[in-house]
């Protein structure tokens, strides 16, 4: 099986003004979340390596020497998630001319999107996912109402040095799989990842094409926390939706994603509602915590809340449901078709892929 998908993109969202900083409006608080490696998972270091040679590449840690997933990478994974489930405007790739979107690269790409899902570049025009994420388009950037701090790991770890097979480059040039099959020069719909219970891709050979990584091993946790200020409760539904999914599904961290890196769950293992008037009227007062059965209750209704303030995008969220189905059991094979394959089915749409 290829180891992508799209989900449709619906109906685009309307686009609002988001509730400034300058004031306390609506939902505050702070999320204490839990990620789970369910397959290996890679961050790597910054690292520069000359052309034409093996990559060799170290492990992001903190200054103690404990694995890290970067709270921006964490932001945009969820972000990612939120934007395809809420008929955002699709903030990848880059926008080009005419409200088209672009992928850059040694061959630009160009594609067309329905009217609505261009880059939201007013700060009194943004789409739900730039409500709460923000938007750095145009003359108005907005900063967004949300904070992730750094995953890092706790308890126990194990690492384990791999070499992994060959990291294809995306390739919107192949139209027969980004275009949409029914309106020709359209953008099918947002590219995710499926899972590969059976762990990653790896090989005994190391050339110039592939990397030898360290990668954690699955069964490790992380915890993070994310802030929230002054969320609308469509905005707060939404965030809480995407920061959790639904039992059986799991999420795509990191690198190696397509030789099957990278899947995690996360969840919501403590919550603090702070309201911050009454917080700034009394020392200590205005914060409410919620752990155990209060909390699970509180998680459930918000995702009930998600699913009717955004009834619209059920279709796109089915589509994603699909793609990240998380089943341990699977043994199906995610790769992509050897290059005979193409050369043989240059336009045979993605469902037809081996």
């Amino acid at each position: 099986m290829n180891p992508y998908g799209f989900v449709r993109l619906g109906p685009a969202a309307q686009r609002e003004a988001a509730i400034r900083h300058d004031q306390f409006k609506g939902f505050s608080g702070r999320l204490h979340c839990r990620l789970t490696a369910l397959t290996h998972l890679f961050i790597p270091q910054t690292q520069e390596t000359a052309k034409g040679k093996h990559q060799e590449l170290r492990l992001l840690c903190s200054a103690d020497g404990r694995p890290l997933l970067p709270g921006s990478s964490l932001k945009g994974v969820i972000r990612n998630v939120a934007e395809a489930i809420s008929g955002s405007c699709l903030t990848l790739p880059l926008p080009g001319r005419g409200g088209e979107i672009e992928y850059r690269g040694r061959s630009p790409v160009s594609y067309r999107v329905l009217r609505g899902f261009e880059h939201c570049r007013d700060a009194d025009h943004l789409c739900p996912a730039c409500r709460i994420f923000g938007s750095l388009s145009g003359g108005n950037p907005f900063l967004g109402k949300i904070g992730l701090g750094d995953a890092v790991a706790m308890g126990d770890f194990e690492v384990e040095t791999i070499t992994i097979e060959a990291l294809m480059e995306p390739k919107p040039r192949h139209r027969a799989w980004y275009e949409d099959p029914v309106q020709r020069g359209y953008l099918r719909g947002r590219k995710f990842y499926y899972h590969r219970p059976l762990g990653p891709r790896r090989t005994a050979v190391k050339n110039e094409y592939n990397k030898t990584i360290e990668a954690i091993k699955p069964g490790a946790v992380f915890e993070f926390d994310l802030d929230y200020t002054n969320l609308t409760e469509a905005e707060l539904a939404l965030l809480v939706f995407a920061l959790t999914l639904e039992p059986g599904m799991a999420y795509k961290v990191g690198m190696g994603k397509p030789v099957g890196l990278g899947s995690a769950r996360i969840e919501i293992v403590g919550w603090e509602q702070i309201d911050r008037q009454a917080r700034y009227r009394q020392f200590g007062g205005g914060v409410a915590v919620l752990e155990g059965d209060a909390l699970s209750a509180e998680s459930a209704r918000w995702q009930g809340k998600y699913h009717q303030a955004y009834a619209n995008w059920q279709p796109s969220l089915a589509d994603l449901r699909r793609i990240w189905v998380w089943d341990p059991s699977s043994t199906v094979e995610v790769r992509y078709p050897g290059q005979d394959w193409f050369r043989k089915n240059p336009r045979a749409p993605i469902e037809e892929a081996p």
